[in-house]
């Protein structure tokens, strides 16, 4: 979960308004927040509605750690994002808030991912709703509002989190240890502070940063050596999903600097002058990113990496 800190500082209303009306003894049944990286939020919002220690969530008492390690008794979560909410799920989340609270603190259900929601699963999702009970509180979250059903957005108290001031993030990262060209890179691939925290001390991302590097330099200047580098540099330090598409994305913010470049724009990996001297026509980038787009979103669906590797090298 995101520091009181950072919430308070990424997102000032969110924060203020819970703690405003917690201040009050002011508690909503049902909350709904929209935006990116929602869950962080949400999980704050949880903890505070549960906490014994303090107005908001303290983090460190045992039901914030509870709710950290997704095993306390009384909270219900499901996630949109891994598979669809479907009626069952409602069901089986009716079935436990019948059932006598064993913490005593308030009995929660999360469903992220909202939209995603079949149409049987929202019909009885709203029974729910339409029949508030005192100590039963659902945090809803969501990317586009627009994709939930009025009838349950009319039922909840809605936050819509403000997109990250990156210029903000930049600063915090800077002063915090991480130089000047890795705070770019990182508000350049990632719109969640907590993220960009964990990669920022993660010795694993700075060679990835070194592989995508000498992957440019390659392609531009030494492309005879392109396919057998990225072979047997990457591929051995490498091998899981989530750190190729990373690569993929540090790629394309090389050749994203190769037309910053050409359009004087500021360089992103602004320590590495190599840049400086690629030379390429602007459609020839604008195909290259699209095509390292489509093979990262063919990644969640190819078993094997190497294959994807080769793909890339031959479709550039």
């Amino acid at each position: 979960m995101k520091t009181i800190e950072q919430i308070k500082l990424e997102q000032p209303i969110f924060y203020q308004t819970i703690y405003n009306e917690f201040k009050q003894n002011k508690r909503n049944h049902a909350y709904l927040i929209e935006g990116h990286d929602a869950y962080q939020y949400a999980e704050f919002l949880v903890k505070s509605l549960l906490c014994q220690d303090e107005l908001l969530c303290c983090n460190r008492c045992r039901i914030c750690q509870q709710v950290s390690e997704n095993s306390y008794i009384d909270m219900i979560h499901y996630n949109g994002k891994e598979e669809p909410i479907k009626k069952g799920a409602i069901e089986a989340i009716q079935s436990k808030l019948l059932k006598t609270s064993v913490e005593g603190h308030g009995k929660i259900y999360v469903i992220e991912s909202i939209e995603n929601s079949t149409p049987e699963a929202i019909n009885s999702l709203l029974k729910i709703l339409e029949e508030p009970v005192e100590g039963i509180y659902a945090v809803f979250t969501c990317e586009n509002i627009n994709r939930v059903l009025p009838t349950i957005v009319s039922r909840c108290q809605i936050f819509r989190l403000k997109p990250l001031n990156m210029g903000l993030m930049k600063d915090n990262l800077i002063e915090q240890g991480t130089t000047e060209e890795k705070a770019n890179i990182l508000t350049h691939i990632s719109s969640s502070s907590v993220q960009m925290l964990e990669l920022s001390k993660n010795d694993s991302f700075n060679d990835l940063i070194i592989e995508a590097l000498n992957f440019i330099e390659d392609y531009y200047f030494k492309k005879e050596n392109l396919a057998l580098n990225v072979q047997t540099n990457l591929l051995k330090k490498f091998k899981d999903r989530d750190s190729i598409a990373l690569f993929l994305d540090l790629i394309v913010l090389g050749f994203k600097d190769v037309l910053n470049k050409n359009n004087h724009i500021d360089q992103i990996f602004c320590d590495h002058d190599f840049i400086l001297n690629c030379q390429d026509e602007d459609e020839a980038l604008i195909e290259k990113i699209e095509n390292i787009l489509t093979i990262k979103n063919d990644l969640s669906y190819n078993a094997n990496i190497a294959l994807i590797i080769d793909r890339l090298v031959y479709s550039i």
